[in-house]
């Protein structure tokens, strides 16, 4: 059985998911990435592959560094549990671990490494669109977060 791409798939769900721009108030913020979030988790996606793991770890890192930075704390107390900094550290460890159990005892250590490093790349760019307040950015932040749930 052939298992559709999570990248290509879930580009479609960045057109399907809520608005996550920019909200009047922090707790309106925070709803909206509540809402997102719940989308994505719907979406029936999950990581497959060895990149889709690490990609998984590197976005829960920095989605706890988001939320640990926010700058006020109305956002970070109005979203969900799943959503929250523990939560993210959780979530980054357990994406690690499972990446870790993917590779076999005859896989190549440096092309582990080299998938990471590509998965960090990734992370750095869609957290840069959110931290930029893009929405296309912000969506595709959140949906990985909901597909790596």
């Amino acid at each position: 059985m052939t298992r559709p791409g999570l990248i290509i798939t879930a580009g479609v769900l960045t057109l399907l998911a809520p608005s996550v721009a920019v909200a009047e108030t922090p707790e309106a913020s925070a709803l909206a990435h509540n809402a997102a979030y719940e989308t994505a988790t719907k979406s029936g996606l999950s990581p497959q592959t060895l990149s889709e793991m690490l990609t998984c770890a590197a976005m829960w890192e920095r989605w706890d560094y988001a939320v640990t930075s926010a700058a006020d704390p109305k956002f970070a107390g109005t979203l969900r549990r799943e959503l929250s900094s523990a939560n993210a550290k959780k979530r980054k460890i357990y994406w690690q671990r499972l990446a870790r159990r993917e590779m076999n005892e005859d896989d190549d250590a440096a092309y582990f490494e080299k998938t990471r490093s590509r998965a960090e790349e990734s992370a750095d760019k869609l957290y840069a669109a959110y931290a930029a307040h893009d929405a296309r950015g912000t969506s595709s932040f959140i949906e990985w977060l909901g597909i790596c749930k």
